[in-house]
């Protein structure tokens, strides 16, 4: 009788230890629930620790919060009195208007969506007890390796980022003006798009860790029918916890995504600005270059890691009509209902609000708007319309403003 509950037990602590260091720096900027009850509860948090970790976090979100609006709110009046044409106006302004809604929602997550992450935790350990521990244990190994470098990459691009904002304003006072107002919404869609990416990496791997259960070699060992029907039921409850992460993000997805296109255009237009001059500031134009990287970033780590679930969800559909050759009339049939749920599956992509498919082929799409909003600026840019004089850029003259 208590087999099954130390296995999965042994299951949610590896599951925890693999996602701790990323859940605490979440759920310290209130970016994530504290606490998962089905996966910290059994944890020994006493509770004077979780008391002091939620004031702490309060304060904490509170502060970053409020620096945020602040910052944000003089960079809406300041660019206000800088003369550009109304459409690039409208989109500055736009940015800092985004990274506020950004910023509050991604706190607005931290205290509303402990039961959506609950459901899936529970889902992901049902699927996991039913593992040996030495497979588990390896999908949270390469979940976790898999993390660790996109986190790297991701924290690469940020210092880089602020490194080029110091070294091209020359001034602490600014860089600490851009960290509020434009790097911190992007810091903290950083821990929540993390979080995503983290729970759509771990059923990628469930998924691949099933199909291979189905493998000749495998099949050898057990019942064919006993597995397949073991098969489908896990397919269900994952295919489950997917739905659960695309409803609990897909807000902040579609938000972040239109925000992440009006940036893009603002800084390439930026990038055609300074090669317009004959004294060009490579280190602007290497800094407005990270900060794209840093948008493509942020979106790949919510479109790749569905892209990678998709693919493996027509291998297994594949895998399920190979199956369907063997075995009874009985198990031929059920083999081949399994394959075309799944294979239908795949040709319905997951899609934040029904109007953005979480695939690699909506890259296409964002290009396509990206490359419409550069036209018009750099139409409305060549015609000199109100330029602002002594400076190359709107955000130079921003940043003239700021640090007067």
């Amino acid at each position: 009788m208590d087999e099954p509950n130390s296995q999965r037990d042994r299951a949610r602590s590896q599951l925890y230890q693999s996602l701790k260091p990323y859940l605490f720096y979440s759920q310290l900027m209130c970016s994530a629930p504290y606490p998962v009850e089905c996966l910290q509860g059994s944890n020994g948090i006493g509770i004077n620790t979780r008391s002091y970790f939620k004031s702490a976090r309060f304060l904490l979100t509170a502060v970053v919060l409020s620096n945020t609006i602040m910052c944000s709110l003089e960079a809406m009046v300041e660019l206000i009195d800088v003369p550009m044409p109304f459409f690039t106006g409208v989109l500055y302004v736009n940015e800092v208007v985004l990274g506020m809604v950004i910023s509050l929602m991604t706190a607005g997550r931290g205290y509303k969506e402990g039961k959506h992450y609950d459901r899936f935790v529970t889902g992901i350990l049902m699927v996991a007890e039913a593992l040996l521990p030495s497979e588990w244990k390896n999908i949270v190994s390469s979940v976790q390796f898999r993390m660790r470098f996109t986190c790297t990459g991701l924290t690469i691009v940020v210092m880089l980022c602020l490194i080029c904002d110091y070294v091209h304003f020359g001034s602490l006072k600014a860089t600490l003006f851009s960290l509020g107002a434009y790097m911190m919404p992007n810091l903290l869609v950083m821990l929540s798009f993390l979080q995503c990416c983290f729970g759509t990496v771990l059923i990628y791997k469930l998924l691949q860790n099933m199909r291979h259960r189905l493998s000749p070699k495998e099949l050898a060992r057990c019942d064919l029918m006993e597995r397949v029907v073991e098969t489908e039921r896990h397919y269900i409850q994952l295919t489950a916890c997917m739905e659960l992460i695309v409803r609990s993000f897909e807000y902040l997805i579609v938000i972040n995504t239109f925000a992440g296109i009006n940036v893009t255009s603002l800084q390439l237009l930026e990038i055609y600005q300074h090669l317009q001059q004959t004294d060009t500031a490579e280190v602007y134009i290497m800094y407005n270059s990270f900060w794209i990287v840093m948008q493509l970033c942020i979106l790949l780590t919510v479109l790749y890691p569905c892209h990678l679930v998709k693919r493996e969800l027509s291998r297994l559909g594949l895998t399920m009509f190979q199956l369907s050759q063997r075995g009874d009339a009985r198990l031929e049939a059920k083999l081949a209902r399994f394959g075309i749920l799944t294979l239908n599956r795949k040709d319905v992509p997951y899609t934040a609000l029904g109007m953005l498919k979480l695939e690699l082929s909506s890259l296409s799409s964002i290009f396509v708007a990206l490359l419409s909003f550069l036209i018009i600026l750099i139409q409305f840019d060549s015609s000199n319309l109100n330029k602002h004089k002594g400076t190359v850029t709107t955000m130079d003259s921003l940043y003239n403003k700021i640090q007067d």
